[in-house]
């Protein structure tokens, strides 16, 4: 695995939107971000723009849920992200942002098994800059979890 790029932040410090600002003045950057729109976690697939609320109220029903601390998630809209990971993993892009892996990941949830196949494809992908945004505190459970060697891992910069 190279050039696998750590991005780390605490909840709610900004890694999301500085990372929206960033590719935007950029081509040849896809995946999936998750930013906050209107109060509520979406996630926006770089590659199309297009974006989905992930975040649901109590009161909205309608599809399958998941449950995490306070956080209440649209199954449908997660494979949706799933999917446009896996297609757009095949352009061969520049740079490829996963926004963010965490504890739905590690139950096989949120954003895996793409994540997980991400990884793979991106040993064939030499040219690919993979972005992983990761919650402060949890890069090294992410990084034991996946089996990704510490010494592939770059910190992330916006530059």
């Amino acid at each position: 695995m190279k050039n696998i790029y750590i991005l780390t932040g605490k909840i709610q410090s900004g890694k999301t939107t500085k990372l929206v600002d960033w590719a935007a003045n950029r081509t040849g950057v896809y995946g999936i971000l998750s930013p906050v729109i209107l109060g509520k976690k979406h996630l926006t697939d770089l590659k199309s723009g297009e974006s989905k609320q992930l975040e649901v109220n109590d009161s909205e029903r309608g599809g399958s849920i998941i449950n995490i601390g306070h956080y209440r998630f649209d199954k449908d809209v997660f494979k949706w992200g799933r999917d446009r990971m896996l297609e757009s993993i095949g352009y061969n892009p520049e740079w490829f942002i996963v926004d963010e892996i965490g504890p739905l990941e590690f139950r096989g949830e949120g954003l895996e098994p793409a994540f997980r196949e991400i990884l793979i494809r991106s040993e064939l992908l030499y040219d690919t800059k993979l972005v992983l945004v990761i919650r402060e505190g949890l890069t090294d459970s992410v990084l034991d979890h996946f089996r990704i060697p510490k010494s592939s891992i770059k910190e992330f910069t916006f530059e």
